[in-house]
């Protein structure tokens, strides 16, 4: 049986002239399973970030009119250890509320991001140096949220 049941998004495919780094990021903050190794003659990493999904990166870097295109995705992940997570990314400074969702949910504080079941960070960074590695929103959810595998009727047209 597969993984994860229904619509949804199975993978998304990034750019980055350091996959492995990025992929090591998932795997010591997140705790995620990680997979490096090359798509042709590209370096590649493969990374789980829940039930089937996955973030899929190609060492190939981005002009910077395409990271302007890329300015602003969003992604919602769920993980089972949301204190322990959220406690290493407020240490990193990476915690991310943003004027965007401002209205919906906050998480400068863990009393806030638990009242939520959801709290967000917008930054990677390199393990060693500290410097930064890539930005995307992660909205970032406990299995407790009610919308963990919600079923979604999709209907083809």
């Amino acid at each position: 049986a597969p993984a994860a049941r229904g619509a949804g998004v199975r993978f998304v495919a990034f750019r980055h002239d350091a996959p492995a780094e990025v992929a090591r990021w998932y795997r010591e903050v997140m705790g995620c399973r990680v997979l490096c190794g090359a798509v042709g003659e590209l370096e590649a990493a493969a990374v789980t970030v829940g039930p089937g999904v996955h973030f899929i990166f190609l060492g190939a870097p981005l002009t910077d009119a395409e990271k302007r295109l890329q300015d602003g995705i969003h992604v919602c992940v769920y993980v089972t250890h949301f204190q322990t997570l959220y406690e290493a990314l407020a240490q990193r400074g990476a915690l991310y509320t943003g004027t965007r969702w401002r209205h919906l949910d906050t998480c400068e504080t863990y009393a806030e991001a638990l009242a939520c079941r959801q709290f967000r960070f917008d930054k990677v960074h390199s393990i060693e140096e500290g410097g930064f590695q890539w930005k995307m929103e992660h909205e970032t959810r406990a299995l407790g949220h009610v919308q963990y595998m919600k079923q979604i009727a999709y209907r083809p047209k």
